[in-house]
């Protein structure tokens, strides 16, 4: 082996024989940066086409409301739709 990997490989072995006392979990963010509106909530991402896009901010401007609450009324639709509870 090489110098710089058996280096490696000894702090690998080190990590390994420390056992899981000495390794921590990093702290979550605090949820002091985290909006209220966003705690106990995770992101829901998907790609569209722009005139798709566009079309929601149309929506949501006629409507006077939000996209999130579009999209939340688009899930909830799709869950009844396949007879899931409306939970979004």
């Amino acid at each position: 082996m090489t110098e710089p990997r058996q280096k490696m490989g000894d702090a690998l072995k080190r990590i390994m024989l420390s056992g899981p006392q000495s390794r921590q979990p990093s702290a979550p963010a605090s949820n002091s940066t985290v909006p209220k509106s966003r705690q106990g909530r995770r992101g829901l991402l998907s790609y569209h086409d722009p005139v798709t896009i566009k079309q929601v901010q149309e929506l949501a401007l006629e409507r006077d409301t939000t996209q999130q609450k579009l999209i939340t009324e688009a899930l909830n639709l799709l869950f009844v739709k396949y007879g899931k509870p409306p939970i979004a």
